[in-house]
């Protein structure tokens, strides 16, 4: 299994470690880490070319594609961040903000609806209920159905741990109605109502607009 763990913070601290320990529940896993801000030091500054143009004018192209590939080859997506004040660290918000573009309302990647991804979420005082929320909403709007979280400072751990690393290699793909109602209302809206020509032309040629589904 080939999986790419996108850390939200670059210390190696408790997080970390029991992400380490997440991963050492798959067999012979091939592995690929990010940490931010250092892998992604520059912020989304929000000129919207990614929207309007296309991603590779982003000035910040080079460090978003490198993760970029990696998340198309991987099987599972890892993602492990602390919450900070009540929600995600802000670089991992950038980070999620440079990849807007992949949204079901702008230009989603067919390969992302047969991924799997996990959140997994740490807390000083607070709970991580919300940073949970708010990654797992990004990556369902990439069109991801199966995400699995976990609050890292649960009890029963490791009971945690086998029940999400099954669900992970047992269970079957699965496109959630959720889902599948999103891209329709986005299709629509894309068909009816574009925003920009650039993001009509990627449905036409993907052949979402005459009935294909990335499915």
């Amino acid at each position: 299994m080939r999986i790419l763990v996108i850390y939200g913070e670059s210390n190696k601290d408790k997080n970390y470690e029991l992400t380490k320990k997440f991963i050492n529940q798959f067999d012979r896993a091939n592995v690929k880490e990010y940490f931010l801000p250092d892998d992604m030091a520059k912020p989304c500054l929000g000129c919207m070319n990614c929207y309007y143009n296309s991603e590779k004018n982003c000035y910040a192209f080079r460090q978003i594609y490198k993760i970029y590939e990696n998340m198309t080859d991987a099987d599972l997506i890892i993602i492990s961040t602390p919450t900070y004040s009540g929600g995600m660290p802000g670089h991992l918000k950038s980070f999620f903000d440079h990849l807007g573009f992949l949204w079901l309302t702008r230009r989603p990647n067919r390969i992302m609806f047969r991924k799997k991804a996990v959140v997994l979420s740490s807390s000083m005082y607070l709970n991580s209920k919300n940073t949970l929320h708010e990654i797992k909403r990004n990556l369902n709007w990439w069109g991801i159905s199966s995400v699995y979280t976990c609050d890292l400072n649960k009890k029963n751990i490791d009971k945690m741990f086998k029940k999400i690393c099954n669900k992970v290699t047992l269970s079957k793909d699965k496109i959630l109605l959720k889902t599948k109602l999103r891209f329709k209302k986005c299709l629509r809206n894309i068909k009816h109502h574009p925003e920009n020509e650039y993001d009509y032309n990627y449905w036409k040629e993907e052949g979402w607009l005459k009935g294909k589904r990335p499915w």
